[in-house]
């Protein structure tokens, strides 16, 4: 598990993309030691994991959105995910709770709340290469708390990258790295 820290434009955001094969990149990037662009793309996005700083939320029910990760879910692992994303904290509030409907891009819900959704998301899936675009960046400092604590506890046995401005996110990490001068190193 690593934190990836630098300022903001230093290309965190870039180097998580390229690691999912979503930019192109200069250099070597392998995964289970499999150059990158040897990968089936059926296999890579069932290996890999990615949220962005702003997810992509489709119209329909909040629920919808959470079964994106896997739509064959039961109800039973779909309201686990929202828990341990904190979603039915906030749907519970919500006239139709996990029912309620989201215009298109998540209309509706505030950056905080999409983040979450789309951490929902990731808890029904098995990915072994987790890629997480600032995942807490709007959410008050009890909820990131929680969020961080099911994401570590998800994350085990599995490989995370966490980019993150927070240094009380990175400290919860045992390895930080930061990008600077066009490189990774060990902060």
């Amino acid at each position: 598990h690593v934190a990836l820290m630098g300022p903001s434009g230093i290309g965190k955001s870039t180097l998580i993309e390229a690691i999912a094969r979503l930019r192109p990149a200069q250099g070597d990037i392998r995964l289970d030691g499999v150059p990158l662009d040897q990968w089936g793309e059926a296999d890579l996005r069932a290996r890999v994991a990615l949220i962005v700083q702003k997810p992509q939320l489709l119209a329909g029910s909040i629920a919808d959105n959470i079964r994106l990760g896997r739509p064959q879910a039961d109800d039973a692992a779909l309201r686990e995910a929202a828990r341990r994303a904190c979603v039915l904290e906030f749907a519970a509030g919500l006239p139709q709770g996990l029912d309620t409907l989201l215009g298109s891009r998540g209309h509706g819900l505030s950056g905080g709340q999409a983040q979450r959704v789309a951490l929902a998301r990731l808890f029904l899936r098995d990915p072994g290469l987790i890629l997480l675009d600032e995942p807490t960046a709007h959410l008050d400092e009890a909820t990131q708390a929680r969020v961080l604590d099911e994401i570590l506890a998800f994350a085990a046995g599995r490989t995370l990258l966490l980019a993150t401005h927070s240094p009380a996110v990175a400290a919860r990490f045992p390895r930080v790295l930061r990008i600077a001068d066009a490189q990774v190193k060990d902060a």
